[in-house]
């Protein structure tokens, strides 16, 4: 009988080495009795506001559906990039002078036409145009480049491939709804409309040193006041941005023995093409109310200040935000 059963062991432990390795370990996954479970990727909803994506084991997978937890990874949406806000300036006809001033000879009209970006300044290409008429010949002049300041300062260049091949440019002031500058070394002017769509995060900004503030209607009055102003606006708004916004008045100018007049702007606006308005109120050291109506042509703000004439020359720097695309990602978190 003993034989018997030391030939019986022998054929079992024979059929224990002709199974496949993965049946003989699979119950030892981890040295306690249980293999490695199977596990899932599923977006964990502790609240609506902040779902994670987790794994967890496969096994506790019916508990998280049950408290609303979706299988997959969560799908977090990306943040929309900001529209570009678009300005167009169209007038149906232009004055073109032989001359340095209105006071030449009109050469040509015909329409013009361009688009820019309000955040960049840029002008599309293509899109832009000045047809130019002279007598009964109309000559194409495209739009090659461009750049409108925050401030309404243009620049523009044109290329001419019909009747005949030419290239020049444009420098001006786009001033409400009035562009004029020199076009070709000679005086042009337009009056249309300026329209503008979409909306941009940027925001530009006017920081002059002192200024000149005058005891009547020009700047042949006695200098009254002097003192840095500061401001800052959306540019596809225009809104002035309140707080922020300051004059500090001091008067009368030193070397005299002067006050310092503590002016903070209370609402503004600014338009595309530089004209602002602004609301001051004062608090120290005493109170008043006034206003300031004016344009911002370059660097420099001219207009009148509480009835009187005002002017400040600084600079204007314009900043923007950029869109940016956030997934929150957590596969490393630990399971409920």
């Amino acid at each position: 009988m003993m034989k018997r059963g030391f030939g019986l062991a022998i054929v079992a432990a024979l059929l224990v080495l002709s199974l496949p390795l993965s049946a003989v370990v699979a119950h030892n996954g981890n040295g306690n009795g249980h293999g490695r479970q199977e596990r899932i990727t599923i977006c964990h909803k502790p609240n609506s506001a902040h779902p994670v994506t987790i794994t967890i084991a496969k096994a506790a997978w019916k508990a998280h559906k049950a408290h609303g937890d979706t299988e997959g990874p969560c799908q977090t949406p990306r943040n929309p990039k900001p529209t570009q806000g678009v300005c167009t300036f169209d007038a149906t006809t232009s004055s073109y002078y032989t001359g340095s001033s209105s006071a030449g000879t009109l050469y040509a009209t015909g329409p013009i036409h361009f688009s820019w970006t309000a955040a960049t300044g840029v002008v599309a290409v293509p899109g832009g145009y000045w047809n130019e008429l002279v007598g009964s010949t109309t000559y194409f002049n495209n739009v090659t480049a461009g750049t409108v300041s925050g401030t309404g300062a243009v620049s523009l260049s044109f290329s001419r491939t019909v009747p005949n091949s030419y290239s020049f440019t444009f420098s001006g002031q786009l001033t409400a709804n009035t562009l004029s500058g020199t076009m070709d070394g000679n005086f042009f002017t337009a009056t249309g409309t300026v329209n503008c769509t979409g909306t941009t995060a940027s925001v530009c900004t006017f920081d002059a040193a002192t200024s000149a503030y005058y005891g009547g209607s020009s700047n042949t009055a006695p200098l009254y006041a002097t003192g840095p102003i500061h401001f800052s606006w959306t540019v596809a708004t225009g809104v002035v941005a309140v707080p922020g916004g300051y004059w500090n008045e001091t008067a009368p100018p030193p070397p005299a023995a002067s006050t310092t007049y503590f002016n903070n702007i209370t609402a503004g606006t600014m338009s595309g093409t530089g004209t602002v308005n602004l609301s001051f109120v004062r608090t120290v050291p005493d109170s008043n109310s006034f206003a300031f109506a004016g344009q911002l042509t370059g660097n420099t703000l001219t207009g009148m200040m509480a009835g009187n004439y005002f002017t400040a020359t600084g600079t204007v720097s314009c900043t923007g935000t950029t869109a940016t695309n956030t997934q929150h990602r957590d596969d490393n978190e630990d399971d409920d």
